[in-house]
């Protein structure tokens, strides 16, 4: 017995519907679906308590949201002090790291920028320490910035380079 095509129709329908259902529901638990001027409140109410939390100059705070297994998106909430949304950004970004500025920033505008590192590392040569910030490259390569800091937590140089957790044994990055 065959069944009537309209049945095959009306599941596609429904998983197209259940699929658009999800992907909007994903879409509202990130920062970026709230617009500036809504309340730090609403804001933890629908996403939850910040990961960090840092001071601003103007009495404002920036709030951290990690979100990803693999720590590669993170987003700032500026907050003012009214205690309203004033910006939105996801932060790991080449763009982004390309603003250190060397001799300038430190360790704690680097904290307040990016948020907390992944992994810290210390090289013994050349007396840095290497906080190491993933990120999608391109928005496709599995990269991982590490911005380096002398003795004094001073920022002096920055490198990239292939996301280790990503790359197969022969070297080529995982697809």
């Amino acid at each position: 017995m065959q069944r009537p095509q309209s049945s095959g129709r009306a599941l596609r329908g429904r998983s197209l519907l259940s699929v658009a259902l999800i992907a909007w529901l994903a879409a509202c638990a990130t920062p970026e679906s709230f617009a500036p001027g809504a309340t730090a409140a609403q804001l933890q109410a629908r996403l939850g308590a910040a990961d960090r939390v840092y001071a601003l100059p103007d009495g404002g705070q920036r709030l951290e949201y990690a979100r990803g297994a693999f720590e590669q998106f993170v987003w700032m909430v500026d907050v003012d002090a009214s205690g309203r949304v004033a910006a939105i950004k996801q932060v790991r970004t080449f763009e982004n790291f390309g603003r250190l500025r060397p001799g300038v920033d430190d360790q704690r505008s680097v904290l307040r920028e990016f948020g907390a590192p992944w992994k810290v590392e210390r090289y013994a040569l050349s007396k840095l320490t290497g906080w190491l910030y993933p990120y999608r490259e391109a928005g496709v390569f599995d990269s991982v910035m590490t911005v380096m800091f002398d003795e004094a937590g001073v920022f002096r140089r920055a490198e990239n380079g292939p996301d280790p957790r990503f790359v197969v044994n022969d070297g080529r990055q995982r697809q």
